[in-house]
């Protein structure tokens, strides 16, 4: 009776957790949807990662024992060039970027609490000059 069509979401990079926040509705079946936190979505994107790692392995794992799996070249070259694109740094540099980047994590959540505390603190400040 209808024709499928392809459709392609073409959307910028900060518009896709949105999207894909809308998208969870369809799933849920609820009309509305919590946006997750911080920490929610970074384990989500570590699980989904673990799947998709797994996923290669098995593919990895099927080609060498000879099984059912024919092996592709363009997917050797492009896992590959995938494992050649990761950066090579020993643990303690890793370590080490890791920490400078969490430290620069809290230094911004601290400078927004001390500019939402002085707004909060010029306001109450503005009213009673104001009385």
């Amino acid at each position: 009776m209808f024709t499928p069509i392809p459709l392609e979401v073409v959307c910028y990079d900060p518009e896709v957790v949105g999207i894909q926040l809308c998208q969870k509705t369809l799933s849920s079946g609820k009309k509305g949807v919590e946006p997750m936190t911080d920490l929610a979505i970074i384990s989500e994107a570590a699980g989904k990662l673990t799947g998709l790692i797994d996923r290669v392995l098995a593919y990895v794992e099927d080609v060498l024992a000879g099984s059912r799996t024919q092996p592709d070249n363009a997917v050797g070259r492009a896992l590959l060039d995938m494992v050649h694109s990761v950066p090579r740094m020993t643990t303690e540099q890793f370590e080490n970027m890791f920490n400078s980047n969490i430290k620069d994590l809290l230094m911004v959540i601290t400078l927004c609490q001390l500019t939402k505390t002085q707004l909060q603190l010029n306001e109450k400040l503005t009213l009673l000059t104001s009385l």
